[in-house]
């Protein structure tokens, strides 16, 4: 190998280990909510452990990103960017969290290290409906339930602006469980392409 030669993973070996690492990211997306519910109870650590969780919850979704590119590079160029912007977007939200449990920024500026970081994650979301669902280039579950996340991040949103109350929290278990689904359509995906 020359020097300064840059050595990618082979294309097997990347959706197994992103299939798997989407896996790792329901749980730990799944423990970050119940960490939140428990800090509204009770405070802290649980504010931290729920940082450190959505900052790993980030970091694993690179790998499926990575592997999403590779697997539509052939007919979707546009994907390139979109897919640099999500990774630098993932690490964005990683690093503010941990910033935040380091107590180096304070919760208002996580909220825009966090907004600024999710916002490319959403453009790879809407990716994903139409490599699912349009250009048939990943397998149209993926495209579904991005989809349904992407409506039940809306839905969300606006019962958030409206109310704090019980109607939040249903809107989160929800939200919750429709962002688990798509990482699992993801994961299963992903594991599927690599062979054993």
């Amino acid at each position: 190998m020359r020097k300064g030669a840059v050595t990618m993973i082979d294309t097997p070996a990347l959706y197994r280990l992103a299939g798997w690492a989407s896996a790792l990211a329901i749980v730990t997306f799944v423990l970050s909510g119940i960490a939140l519910a428990i800090f509204f109870s009770i405070g802290e650590p649980w504010g931290s452990i729920n940082d450190a969780l959505i900052a790993a919850t980030a970091l694993l979704l690179i790998l499926p990103i990575l592997a999403v590119d590779r697997i539509a590079a052939g007919g979707a160029g546009w994907l390139r960017p979109v897919t640099v912007i999500a990774i630098a977007g993932a690490v964005l939200m990683a690093v503010g969290q941990i910033l935040l449990i380091l107590r180096v920024i304070d919760l208002n500026a996580s909220y825009v290290t966090g907004g600024l970081g999710l916002l490319p994650i959403l453009m790879w979301l809407i990716a994903l409906v139409v490599l699912g669902l349009g250009a048939h280039a990943i397998d149209p579950a993926i495209g579904w339930t991005a989809l349904a996340a992407l409506a039940t991040i809306v839905v969300f949103s606006l019962i958030a602006v409206v109310t704090l109350g019980p109607a939040l929290w249903v809107a989160s278990v929800v939200l919750l469980l429709v962002l688990s689904g798509w990482m699992a359509a993801l994961a299963k995906d992903l594991l599927a392409r690599a062979p054993a």
